[in-house]
């Protein structure tokens, strides 16, 4: 949360006492040591100012709700959620970001820490957490672990890379890294260190009981057993890598999806008349339709409703915003033990399952549905009895898994394109999984030009 005393006064600084709005006023702002020039609109976050007028997209944004601290910057050397201050309370107070944490070619520290230690993976986190993790060794220059723990523990990082964090941050202390294990789950065990055939030495480091001895060093190898950094290291760590929501074309336009607040509900309306009067709305599609059974019944908190394309992403919002739903609330189920049991909510009924899909989609067509299990769906090669009467073990189990979600504004493998002709193209600098060009039937996710 960010303090009173920092806010206090700085929106006088920017635009002078009168009230402000709605249309973009200009203000300045004092940005890794250079003055920017700028016009805003009074609802622009500090982070949105960032990342568009002033194009410094290392600056991230997730949630956009001070929840994940991506989007962490220094305000006069302390750091704030950049998504949760107004660019024109930003006043006199000097703005600090990833882009500004190295000194030309030298690297910070903390930044040279997080390549040597491998601290980082997807890097969407990186720049955030690397500000804090900064602005701990400038107050703290020996931090210990509990504040290396309390400084990052308010970073979302999905890849999971926290205890190398700690053991870059905190290099003076622990070179090798931190171990989490107990104490009494770790055993100490000597690794071979350094480059076959050039310097090869030993250390020890405690690893879990039950992890299996360390194999010898093989001269022969060049790439297995050696140390070597990341080799997009360099931009990660200082903002310079691109993701999907860092690209930018001309005239582009921007999507929000109205999803359903409700795990199980019908549409029984939607009203779009107040959103398509938005000046900044450049088309509308409902989702659910309440005409159609199929349509019109939604299956999960989050499920779309409707799509807005707009401007700018606060009139999206906006527009967003104006959608007037009324809801049927239906009964549902959460667990999936539950959803199992006779008695239980359909998920899926004969009316408003998809045709020749009893049990919606990806599920294979025909599938047969009891309640609310699906299947079963029977693949075999060879010959199974014999398979098991031959093998020396049979383990009879029941499995589960989770099925995995992409998030495409956090990764790198969502595809961007401009319509041209037939074709949708790649930008230049474009994310490198996205190829040169696709048929518009097959594009996963596209952003059209307005």
């Amino acid at each position: 949360m960010l303090n009173e005393t920092l806010v206090a006064g700085s929106h006088a600084e920017n635009v002078g006492s009168a009230g402000v709005g709605p249309d973009a006023v200009p203000i300045t702002l004092l940005v890794n040591g250079a003055t920017r020039t700028l016009r805003a609109e009074p609802s622009m976050t500090l982070a949105e100012a960032l990342r568009g007028p002033l194009g410094l997209t290392g600056t991230k944004i997730a949630c956009n709700r001070g929840a994940c601290s991506a989007c962490t910057v220094w305000l006069d050397g302390l750091p704030v959620c950049a998504c949760m201050m107004l660019a024109i309370d930003v006043g006199a107070r000097r703005v600090s970001t990833i882009e500004g944490l190295a000194q030309g070619d030298t690297l910070h520290p903390v930044q040279q820490a997080f390549i040597d230690h491998d601290a980082l993976q997807c890097g969407f986190c990186t720049p955030g957490m690397l500000m804090s993790c900064a602005a701990l060794l400038e107050r703290t220059p020996a931090p210990s672990a509990d504040d290396v723990r309390a400084t990052i523990s308010c970073h979302y990082c999905r890849c999971g890379t926290y205890p190398r964090r700690i053991g870059s941050a905190g290099r003076r202390q622990w070179p090798q890294g931190l171990t989490m294990a107990k104490p009494e789950n770790l055993r100490t065990e000597t690794f071979p260190a350094g480059i076959a055939g050039v310097s090869l030495g030993t250390v020890q480091r405690q690893i879990p009981v039950d992890e299996p001895p360390p194999l010898p060093p093989n001269r022969e190898l060049a790439v297995v057993g050696k140390s070597f950094p990341r080799p997009n290291g360099r931009a990660k760590v200082t903002g310079a890598v691109r993701f999907t929501v860092d690209v930018s074309l001309p005239g582009m336009l921007y999507g929000r999806i109205l999803r359903s607040p409700l795990p199980h509900a019908r549409v029984l309306s939607i009203d779009i008349a107040a959103a398509a009067r938005h000046p900044g709305l450049r088309a509308i599609v409902t989702v659910a339709a309440p005409e159609h059974q199929q349509s019109a019944t939604v299956r999960y908190i989050g499920a779309p409703v409707a799509v807005v394309a707009a401007v700018s992403m606060a009139a999206a919002e906006e527009a967003l915003s104006l959608i007037k739903v009324d809801y049927q609330s239906l009964p549902f189920v959460a667990a999936m033990r539950e959803a199992r049991e006779t008695a239980a909510p359909l998920i899926y009924d004969s009316d408003t399952a998809p045709a020749g899909h009893p049990s919606g989609f990806p599920a294979a067509a025909n599938l047969p549905l009891n309640g609310n299990v699906r299947g079963p769906a029977i693949s075999s090669r060879g010959n199974v009895a014999q398979g098991f009467a031959q093998a020396d073990v049979v383990v009879e189990g029941e499995y589960s898994k989770c099925r995995p979600i992409a998030v495409w504004n956090l990764t790198r493998s969502s595809p961007i394109g401009a319509p041209t002709g037939l074709r949708f193209t790649c930008p230049p600098n474009s994310p490198p999984a996205c190829g040169k060009s696709w048929r518009k039937s097959s594009v996963c996710r596209s952003i059209a030009s307005a």
